[in-house]
């Protein structure tokens, strides 16, 4: 027995200690089931995007449009080049025919203008013997020959200037002069003076 004595310990036994009691699981019991382990989800493929059926056959149309309108153009253009070419053949000939008839027109209305201009300058020389007159001095101006010169005038005109004043030109009645004018014979040629003779050269000078 050890010298040291041990206190004794004293339970009051109104006292009861709760005490869990023990857990016992049978042998036989099937031990509780393990929490089901989530398996990874496997990787899908992404979503294929949704086709926009309006939007692509809009897309189809419009290529196929593009592609007839480029095709339409080329085969018009082909069609058009022979005919524009007439056409320009035609303008060619329209603008030919037009300048010839402008040019017909053109000398139409000169010939016209000059028979008027001869009707008119006959009467005046017819009404107006002076004009005649004139009409010699300023020829004679111009001529450098001044030797004897000869000039027949009509009958009407030969006595009339024969009368206003003395010259010193030769002066011949001239019975084949019928119109006003008058014919200066030199001895390097004549000069015809009349109206008509006049005349036909301002026309030849427009043709």
């Amino acid at each position: 027995m050890s010298d040291e004595m041990k206190p004794l310990a004293i339970l009051d036994l109104d006292e009861q200690v709760e005490v869990e009691p023990p857990q016992f699981r049978a042998l036989m019991e099937d031990p509780p089931e393990a929490p089901e382990r989530e398996e990874p989800a496997l990787l899908e493929d992404p979503p294929e995007p949704k086709l926009d059926i309006e939007s692509e056959a809009r897309r189809i149309f419009e290529e196929a449009f593009a592609q007839g309108e480029k095709a339409g153009y080329e085969m018009g253009l082909n069609k058009a080049e022979p005919l524009i070419a007439r056409l320009n053949q035609y303008l060619n000939t329209l603008d030919a025919f037009k300048q010839e008839v402008l040019g017909r027109v053109e000398r139409f209305a000169t010939a016209l203008a000059l028979t008027f201009a001869e009707a008119i300058v006959l009467k005046e020389c017819s009404e107006h013997r002076e004009i005649t007159l004139a009409m010699i001095r300023k020829a004679l101006e111009s001529w450098e020959d001044k030797g004897e010169t000869l000039i027949r005038l009509p009958k009407e005109d030969a006595w009339l200037i024969s009368a206003q004043e003395p010259i010193s030109w030769k002066i011949i009645p001239d019975d084949e002069l019928t119109e006003p004018g008058f014919v200066i014979e030199t001895s390097f040629g004549d000069i015809d003076g009349r109206i008509s003779k006049q005349l036909d050269e301002l026309k030849k000078s427009f043709s």
